[in-house]
């Protein structure tokens, strides 16, 4: 129309160009894959490695921390001798799965991929990975005690101690108290009459533990010469526990679960506590099996 306004849109052509508006910003959200939090797996697991959310995938690869694992071209598929045969690719959603788990295989994995046409390379996505042996090795319980004639009171000395590398956390459970730390200094009074200390040694996926029962005691004559703790009564009373935890954790795409347990009670009517973080190793043992 000559000299006139142009006229505004008609509703159909609004209609068309928000929907292609929002398929555009629908194409653009199945690329936002977040990386994952820490994957905690026992040695000997599976792991399957996926945030793949769909497209036409041009080339892909797998990268454990800066060198190639698995990768994905002109419809083939490569995998890295180191692996040898525990890692699968599958082609349809690109997940990658590690069989047989290892704790060489903790680390970081990473996903890169290139869709087309045409070709675009989009922001790769990681995973961290920590693979944790299972505690099976009991810890070992010793002590030392002194007894003060005038009070009647004996301060004991424990040491827990495990052959368990990598990350382990050392606990103490006394009566209702909980005490961390692979030492524990604690006095004992004669009217206590048995107390019983238990340590438990763990990592995010399994717990080992062991306790031992002692009282104070006035210990004279022979009773007193055949005690490795004067004025100290050792029942000799040890048993064990070896139990799976499950992970902390378990991981689920773009989610974080966590736990914590912190437990603290005091009985001053017949005991105080003192904690040390010093580690102390011996192989002396006062064990016996319950």
């Amino acid at each position: 129309m000559a000299g006139g306004r142009v006229p505004p849109p008609s509703r159909f052509i609004r209609l068309i160009s928000a929907l292609v508006f929002i398929l555009c910003l629908a194409g653009a959200e199945d690329w936002k894959c977040q990386s994952s939090p820490v994957i905690h797996k026992k040695v000997g697991e599976d792991v399957e490695l996926s945030c793949f959310q769909g497209g036409n995938i041009f080339h892909a690869a797998w990268n454990y921390n800066n060198s190639v694992a698995a990768e994905y071209s002109d419809g083939e598929v490569t995998y890295s001798e180191q692996w040898k045969d525990r890692l699968y690719l599958n082609i349809t959603n690109f997940s990658l799965t590690v069989k047989n788990l290892k704790p060489s295989d903790s680390g970081i994995f990473s996903f890169i991929f290139l869709t087309g046409p045409p070709l675009q390379q989009h922001p790769s996505v990681s995973f961290s990975l920590q693979v944790h042996e299972v505690l099976t090795a009991l810890p070992v319980l010793t002590s030392n005690s002194t007894r003060d004639t005038l009070t009647r009171v004996c301060t004991v000395l424990l040491e827990c101690s495990s052959e368990a590398t990598g990350g382990v956390t050392y606990r103490w459970t006394v009566r209702n108290q909980t005490i961390t730390g692979p030492s524990l200094t604690y006095t004992i009074r004669e009217e206590d009459g048995d107390t019983v200390f238990k340590c438990t040694v763990g990592n995010i996926v399994s717990e080992v533990s062991e306790s031992k029962v002692l009282k104070c005691v006035n210990q004279t004559g022979e009773a007193a010469a055949d005690s490795s703790a004067t004025g100290l009564v050792i029942d000799q009373t040890v048993y064990a526990d070896v139990s799976d935890v499950a992970p902390q954790n378990e991981w689920q795409p773009c989610s974080v679960y966590d736990s914590i347990d912190n437990r603290d009670s005091s009985m001053p009517q017949t005991v105080y506590d003192k904690i040390q973080f010093k580690y102390l190793r011996t192989e002396a043992s006062d064990r016996i099996a319950a």
